[in-house]
């Protein structure tokens, strides 16, 4: 599981699933001003504390069951849907 999160200055780059490949697994546009600081963590998600959460779920190829038993949420990640999911404190 990947999960994108913004640089230093806090803006998600833009992502096309047309420029996904082996060395751009989120599909990041590498001529966004914005993309160039984002950060890819691999099977580790950073959240902070005592704040909302949104996470949008997708898939790039099947559907996925995806549940974070800490956060109490599960939800289907469906190929070409982003699916927002909220957590609150």
């Amino acid at each position: 599981m990947e999960f994108p999160l913004p640089g230093p200055d806090g803006k998600f780059g833009r992502q096309d699933p047309a420029l996904i490949s082996s060395g751009n697994q989120l599909g990041l546009d590498p001529n966004d001003p914005d993309a160039k600081d984002d950060i890819v963590s691999l099977n580790e998600m950073h959240v902070p504390v005592n704040h909302d959460v949104i996470l949008e779920i997708t898939s790039k190829d099947v559907i996925h069951s995806v549940a974070i038993q800490a956060m109490r949420i599960g939800q289907d990640a469906i190929p070409g849907s982003e699916i927002p999911i909220c957590s609150s404190r």
